[in-house]
This record gives structure tokens, sequence and C-alpha cells, in this order.
């Protein structure tokens, strides 16, 4: 089965964000789009170019794509949405396979007249006539074209688009989007702007993904009053790391009202060590 394109973009459609919230995780999301393409792939020639309802539920494909929007259904058949881009390689490898039948056609009908036009030739000279084979140039072959498939497919690592498109960078995003909408709501998305997205990519140059996921799924759940009053945005997820780190690995945090509870119990320990300092003197 031929390549199945997942750009990067799918991680900030809001579409497929829904899909993960009802899916329960990213993971189960992209599985359940791709599959859903996979299936579309094999009828997307046919006249319709969608999946028929019976082959949907036989191959149990999620209803959550329609509900979500990255589906639609259209009479008793289910069109994936951005089809058209999806596989238009598809339909110009058609075109292309059809081009090279009639271009050999063709080729073979002018040596034909040659070979003829020659034999007459020949007749007239009294000459012997002379057959010979001809060996016409390749055809359009699926193994070149997958060939070629693989070096287009493929980045410097040998990495399919498939997976290179699961990058950290976007496997961030999607679990900062969905800590985000646990905390504030289904219908709620932090800001992720240019600006915090360069944020992002610096924090994740420093920082393992697996451990940046894990902070940032800690900071959600914080109820620190300044969390809360800067609606957890990246930039206090950013400037408050040794109190995040420690609330993922003891899982205590500490509160302003706690904090300040201790400075002032340390303040009056001051005070008394000093008066007490002074009635030794």
């Amino acid at each position: 089965m031929a390549r199945i394109n997942i750009e990067d973009s799918i991680f900030r459609d809001n579409r497929f964000i829904k899909l993960a919230v009802k899916t329960g995780s990213m993971e189960m999301a992209l599985g359940c789009l791709v599959r859903a393409w996979m299936t579309a792939q094999k009828f997307y020639l046919t006249p319709e170019k969608t999946i028929p309802r019976k082959e949907w539920a036989a191959q149990e494909l999620s209803d959550v794509l329609i509900e979500v929007g990255l589906a639609e259904v259209v009479g008793e058949a289910i069109r994936m949405k951005g089809a058209d881009a999806q596989f238009a390689w598809l339909e110009q490898r058609v075109n292309a396979g059809k081009l090279g039948g009639k271009k050999r056609s063709l080729s073979g009908s002018k040596r034909s007249l040659s070979e003829t036009k020659r034999s007459l030739s020949e007749i007239k000279r009294g000459e012997p006539s002379y057959s010979y084979s001809y060996s016409s140039s390749p055809s359009f072959s699926d193994s070149s074209s997958h060939s070629k498939e693989k070096e287009t497919s493929a980045n410097a690592d040998g990495v399919p688009p498939e997976a290179s498109a699961v990058n950290s960078i976007s496997a961030f995003i999607m679990a900062y989007v969905l800590a985000y909408q646990k905390r504030y709501g289904p219908k709620t998305r932090p800001a992720l702007n240019g600006k915090t997205q360069g944020q992002i990519k610096r924090f994740l140059a420093e920082t393992p993904n697996q451990r940046a996921q894990e902070l940032i799924k800690v900071y959600c759940e914080m109820n620190d009053s300044w969390f809360l009053t800067k609606a957890h945005d990246f930039q206090t997820f950013v400037e408050n790391q040794n109190k995040i780190s420690l609330a993922a690995d003891t899982g205590k945090t500490v509160t302003r009202k706690e904090a300040l509870n201790a400075e002032t119990m340390d303040f009056f320990q001051a005070q008394a060590a000093r008066l007490t300092g002074g009635e030794n003197g």
C-alpha cells in the first residue's frame, strides 16, 4: 500500500484536537485517523471517491471522525475531508500510467509503419528482407515509482513522514492542549502564537520530551494562585520550573500562603534570636 502523509499542521487543527480529547489520547486519535485514510485510499479511484457506509462499519472506523468534522456523510457513503489533497499523487500516478501507455502505443505504430516502408524498399531493390526485434523503453512501473517515493518520503535519517510528523514539538503542544482542556474545559485552548511556539522550541531543546510533557501536565493541575491568575500560560510555566519540577518529583506544592507563613516564621525566629542574643550580651 502506498503512502499516507500526515502533516504537522494536523496537530494544530481544532478538529484533530477534539478527536484526541474524545478518544483519550493523541496516539489513539492518530491511529483512528490513519486507519480511516488507509480505507479511503482504497476507494479514492472509484467514481464516487468515498467509503461505502457498509465498508466503514465493517472496518469499525470511528464515527467520532464525523462528529469532529474530519469526515462527512454523503448519502450512503463517507468522505474523508481533504481527500483530494491527500490523494492527488495517486491520480497523478494513474494519469502518468495512461500517458505512458499511449506513448508506447504511438511508438509501436510508428515502428510498424517504418518497418513496412523498409520492407517495401527492400523488395523493390530485390534484396532479402531482414526482420529485427525492437526493445522499447521501460514502461511506467510501480517499482521505479516506489523507489522514488522512498527517496522523497523519508528524511535524512530514513524516517517516513508518518513518524517524523509526530515530532517533539507537536507532541508537546498536543499534551499541553489536552492538559489545558482538562483544566479549563474542552472548548478552551492555551495561547499558541508564534512567540509561544518559539519558547516551546527553545524549551524542548534543553528538556527531554517525555519530561517536558510530564511537567506541563503537572503545571496545569497545580492550584497555585499565581498560575491561576495567569491562566496557566506557557510563559509562567517556563519561569517557574523549580516549583513545577518539585511538584512533579515529590507530589508536593508550596502555595503562596505557605511561603508567606514560612517567611513570617523565619522573621519571628530571627527576631527572637536577636533579642535573646541582646539579653545575653
